[in-house]
This record gives structure tokens, C-alpha cells and sequence, in this order.
């Protein structure tokens, strides 16, 4: 494969949260994956040269991302990073380490990258990591109970979504710019000064977007169910991994 290569990021932990948005500066192009089912998902469709799985985020799914993913042949020789305790980078990697050593292995997996540059601000007065974000100090305290709500997120410039959390888990997000899933969940994230405010609990007939359903007895699918099925083929087939055959 020639080109941009594109990464893969499972569950990054909130202290590497701008890892995606610097490996997009370097070159690289990057998705967000939050819980097994997004990442099996998004592995699917962007098909990347190389997963990179934060085990340093709690509940993340690194570990069993590894092992499902051995088992599909396609992904078999797909390389395969982690970082944390017991990954392949220890605990406590130093962001532009991590970022480093990513940008390492991209660039042995496809020939024609040569990273960008790294920009230097001007310089001025020592920057000292940003706290979590008001969205991610809320998922936080949530997931410490079986909540069930759907948050309302407004940020700056009219910026508004919507995360939905069920047992304590975000299972949904969607911005009213046309985001949805991980990759709405991380532009949240990201916006500073945020309001949140926590409100009903979510519908049932909701989507799952960023995480595995909980299980349930078996039952007729909804109307919601199949327009989710039916869109998430429409979106394989459009990336090439499914293909239409006669009966």
C-alpha cells in the first residue's frame, strides 16, 4: 500500500487525548475507536496499517481487540501496537515517544510516507497540560454508577451534540454538524470550555455507535435495528469490504 497510511487509535487514554490530532499534522491519517464493537467496526472499513491500542484507558479493549482480530485472516499480518502496562509500550510513555515510535512503524509499512515536519509554536511561555474536558470529568463520574442519560454537550461558536449513556457507558454520540459515533464522541471531547447537562435517559430504539449493545433476549429486530444493519452494509459495501453477489 502507497500513500497517506492510516492509523487505527482503540481507546486512547485522556492524557494522549491530542495524539490523533498530532499524527493528522504529521501526515498520518487517524480514527478514534472507542470499545470493541467501534473498533472491529472502523478496522473493517478503513482497513489501516497499523492499530494502536491505549491499555492504559480503563475498561478499554486492547486486549481482546488483539485476539479478535487474530482471528480474521485479513488482519492477521495487520501490525498491532499497545501502550500501557504489559503492552508493547510500557506505562507512562512520554506522548512524543509514543507518537515517535508510531510514525516508525507507518513509515516501514508504506514506502512513499515521509512524515510531515513537526510545527514549533512560537516560542513563549511553557504550556502546562489542560485538564480533562467538562465532557470527559462527566463520562467519568458516570461510569462509576449505572446511569442512564443523554448528555447535552454545547461548545464554542454554536457547536452543539448529544452523548447518550447507558450502565454508566456512552453508547452514542451526534453532533448537529453531521458527526456521529467515535469520531463525534472525540470533537467533544476536544472542545474546551464545554457546558454539559445531563438530562432523560436515552430511548430504547437509540443506536449503538460507539459500543456493543448489552445483551437481550432474542426478539424481531425494530425498525431501528434494520436501518442500522442496513446502513452499516451500505457503508462496508462502499469501502469495498463487502460485495454484492447473485443468488
Amino acid at each position: 500500500m502507497t500513500g497517506m497510511p492510516h492509523i487505527l487509535l482503540a481507546d486512547p487514554a485522556p492524557d494522549r487525548g491530542d495524539l490523533a490530532a498530532r499524527l493528522r499534522a504529521r501526515g498520518v491519517g487517524c480514527t478514534v475507536s472507542r470499545g470493541l464493537h467501534s473498533a472491529m467496526v472502523q478496522a473493517a472499513m478503513r482497513n489501516p496499517d497499523l492499530i494502536v491500542a491505549d491499555l492504559d484507558t480503563p475498561g478499554g479493549c486492547g486486549a481482546e481487540l488483539r485476539h479478535s482480530l487474530t482471528q480474521a485472516a485479513h488482519f492477521r499480518h495487520t501490525p498491532f501496537l499497545s501502550i500501557g502496562e504489559g503492552g508493547d509500550l510500557a506505562a507512562g510513555t512520554p506522548t512524543e515517544r509514543v507518537l515517535e515510535h508510531i510514525l516508525e512503524c507507518v513509515a516501514g509499512r508504506t514506502p512513499d510516507y515521509a512524515p510531515q515536519p513537526q510545527a514549533h509554536a512560537p516560542a513563549g511561555p511553557r504550556q502546562v497540560a489542560a485538564p480533562n474536558t467538562p465532557l470527559e470529568e462527566l463520562l467519568m463520574r458516570l461510569g462509576a454508577e449505572p446511569t442512564a442519560t443523554t448528555i447535552t454537550v454545547v461548545g464554542p461558536d454554536g457547536a452543539v451534540g448529544e452523548v447518550l449513556v447507558r450502565d454508566g457507558r456512552p453508547f452514542h454520540a451526534v453532533t448537529v454538524d453531521g458527526l456521529w459515533g467515535p469520531e463525534a464522541l472525540e470533537a467533544m471531547r476536544g472542545w474546551s470550555d464545554a457546558r454539559v447537562e445531563p438530562g432523560q435517559p436515552p430511548r430504547a430504539e437509540a443506536p449503538h455507535t460507539l459500543a456493543e449493545p448489552p445483551p437481550a433476549e432474542l426478539a424481531d429486530p425494530t425498525p431501528a435495528d434494520q436501518a442500522a444493519v442496513l446502513h452499516l452494509l451500505a457503508e462496508l459495501e462502499s469501502v469495498g469490504v463487502l460485495r454484492k453477489v447473485s443468488p
